[in-house]
């Protein structure tokens, strides 16, 4: 995603999360999942490395935490990607990166993940 409504979009989730985060409530592992984050937790498996695109919160890193050894999150609000950082700050496991998931790639080889989450991701992109 190019040009005007990248921009738009990028000061839009600026302004949302400028303020501090919007948490959700922690993730629950579940025999039946109840939304879409508790399958995530209970399908997700496990692994050397796991990104998270449009990690939001961090609230799907922190639930699969010992799941996988190395996370990236991926968000492309400066001011939420900012949150992340400070919230895996001490935990050098977690990558943090501001990357805007339609226009480039990420800095990581082919294959380099055992597993790619995208949780309420689509609807925010402008050309999914």
């Amino acid at each position: 995603m190019d040009g005007p409504a990248c921009h738009r979009l990028v000061l839009h989730y600026d302004r949302k999360y400028a303020h501090g985060p919007a948490p959700l409530p922690a993730i629950r592992l579940r025999r039946n999942p109840t939304n879409r984050y508790e399958a995530a937790v209970k399908w997700a498996g496990m692994g050397r490395r796991a990104l998270d695109v449009g990690a939001g919160s961090g609230e799907l890193v922190r639930a699969l935490r010992a799941a996988y050894g190395e996370w990236a999150a991926t968000e492309l609000s400066f001011s939420r990607a900012a949150g992340l950082k400070e919230t895996f700050r001490d935990d050098p496991s977690v990558q943090v990166l501001r990357h805007d998931v339609e226009r480039g790639v990420l800095p990581f080889p082919q294959g380099h993940f055992d597993a790619v989450l995208l949780i309420d991701v689509i609807e925010h992109l402008v050309d999914p």
